[in-house]
């Protein structure tokens, strides 16, 4: 049976990077939608990008979440 691995991100800003290879939406791991999600290129040029956007595995992101931020993957 698939064994629970949460991730906790804390309030404010947090880099993070998506598990795994394939990418995903966060919104695929938490009911939870009042986080912001920010893509940036080179010289600090960074966007805002839909939460249901999907995440390249292994590339930062910066998410930005007003309270505690649980992301609940699940080890297969």
């Amino acid at each position: 049976m698939p064994a629970p691995a949460p991730v906790q991100l804390s309030a404010g800003w947090n880099l993070f990077a998506m598990r795994g290879i394939v990418p995903r939406a966060l919104t695929d791991f938490t009911t939870d939608a009042s986080f912001r999600v920010f893509e940036c290129k080179q010289n600090y040029d960074c966007s805002e990008i839909p939460r249901t956007t999907s995440l390249n595995p292994g590339k930062p992101y910066w998410i930005y979440t007003a309270t505690p931020l649980t992301i609940n993957y699940w080890l297969r």
